[in-house]
């Protein structure tokens, strides 16, 4: 009788391991999702001005505790970096510095981890007239200029984008920017307190801005 008893005893404390194993099995895969999917969650606040796109990436490590991996080589010609934010979101101020630049991210959530690719085929959207006809491609020229305030003085870090593409750049210390775009194309100047701005892209291959503040932005 004792023996017959031991026995359903031990059967009941395996039963009783196993499903607390299983238990605490599936409360750690439920913990590791959700502390990845705060990866872009994360709030960060961070003052740049004019700083180097790579160092900005390593600032960005280091205030959120995520770690970026890409090839130098892709993000070596990127322009400095100038932002304000405060309270923003890990996600909110990545797409407003990659977006601008083409360049796409991947966020690894188990190892809080981002890689970063510069889009180096140009995504632009087919050009169809009403009948659904495709007008033929134009020639691709390099459009350069220089961005500066209403002072005068050269703006470092304001993003240029070809409307309605992933196609990028920013400007150097000195304002001048240099971008690949077709005649007709449209240049969409932005940064950080300050008015877009759009110019068409003409024969003429020099465009020259002045962004001025935007008043309901900083208020």
């Amino acid at each position: 009788m004792k023996k017959s008893f031991t026995a359903k005893l031990w059967k009941v404390m395996k039963l009783c391991a196993l499903q607390w194993m299983i238990a605490l099995a599936f409360a750690g895969v439920s913990v590791a999702h959700s502390v990845g999917a705060q990866v872009l969650d994360r709030e960060i606040s961070i003052s740049l001005a004019g700083v180097p796109f790579e160092e900005t990436l390593h600032r960005i490590q280091d205030l959120t505790n995520v770690k970026f991996f890409y090839s130098p080589g892709q993000l070596a010609g990127e322009g400095p970096v100038s932002m304000h934010v405060d309270g923003w979101t890990l996600g909110e101020v990545l797409e407003e510095l990659l977006r601008p630049r083409g360049i796409e991210y991947k966020v690894h959530e188990k190892e809080a981890t981002i890689t970063l690719r510069k889009v180096v085929v140009e995504q632009r959207r087919s050009l169809q007239d009403e009948k659904g006809s495709t007008h033929r491609r134009r020639p691709l020229i390099e459009v350069t200029g220089t961005v500066t305030d209403t002072n005068g003085e050269p703006m470092a870090g304001v993003n240029v984008v070809v409307k309605g593409t992933t196609v990028g750049t920013s400007t150097d210390i000195q304002g001048k920017y240099s971008i690949n775009a077709q005649i007709g194309d449209i240049l969409v100047f932005s940064f950080i307190g300050y008015a877009k701005v759009e110019r068409a892209v003409s024969e003429t291959p020099i465009v020259n801005v002045t962004l001025q503040e935007d008043i309901r932005s900083l208020e």
